[in-house]
C-alpha cells in the first residue's frame, strides 16, 4: 500500500509540476490590439494535443517522451514559419530578422546547456529536473514560434500550423 500511496503521490507532484504556468504562458500578440491574432493562436492543434497528452501521461517516462515530442514539433513549426515570414521580407528586413533569429538560437542553446551544466549534471532539479529542462526548451520554442507567426500575419500572411493534429478533442 505504501508504494501506491508513493505512486499516487507522485505522479501528482509531476503533474503539478509540469502544468504549472500552463500552455498560455507565451508572450505571444504583443502586437495584435484586436485580439484576432491571439484567437487563432488560442485554437491550435499542438497545444490541444499537448493537453490531451498530458492529462493521460502517468509516469516519469511518459512526461519526458511527451515533452521530448513536442520539443521536436515546435522545433517543427518554428523553422516552417520562418520559412514563411522570410518569404514576405525585402532584402534589408531578411537580413535583420536572421540576425534575430541567429541570436535568438544562440540564447536558446546557450540557455539550455547553462541549465544542463548548473542544474542537471548535479541532480539540483532532482529526479523531474530532465522533464523540467525539456519542458523549458519546448515553453521557448512555443513563445518564438507565436512570435514569428504574428509578425508574419501582421504582414499578410495566414498563421497556419503545418501540425494538423492527431487526436479527436
Amino acid at each position: 500500500m505504501y508504494k501506491n500511496v508513493i505512486k499516487v503521490t507522485s505522479a501528482l507532484l509531476i503533474c503539478l509540476l509540469l502544468s504549472w504556468g500552463g500552455v498560455v504562458s507565451a508572450k505571444s500578440g504583443a502586437y495584435d490590439y484586436s485580439g484576432n491574432f491571439s484567437k487563432q493562436m488560442a485554437q491550435n492543434f499542438l497545444d490541444r494535443d499537448y493537453l490531451i497528452e498530458q492529462k493521460a501521461a502517468y509516469t516519469t517516462m511518459d512526461y519526458a517522451e511527451l515533452e521530448g515530442k513536442y520539443v521536436k514539433l515546435w522545433d517543427k513549426e518554428l523553422n516552417a514559419v520562418y520559412q514563411k515570414l522570410l518569404s514576405k521580407l525585402d532584402r534589408q528586413q531578411k537580413d535583420m530578422l536572421v540576425d534575430a533569429q541567429v541570436g535568438w538560437l544562440q540564447w536558446h542553446i546557450n540557455e539550455t546547456e547553462f541549465v544542463r551544466a548548473s542544474l542537471l549534471n548535479d541532480r539540483k532539479l532532482g529526479t523531474l529536473g530532465g522533464i523540467q529542462e525539456l519542458r523549458a526548451q519546448k515553453d521557448r520554442l512555443r513563445e518564438r514560434t507565436l512570435e514569428l507567426m504574428e509578425y508574419y500575419y501582421h504582414l499578410g500572411g495566414t498563421p497556419e500550423f503545418e501540425y494538423q493534429g492527431q487526436q479527436q478533442p
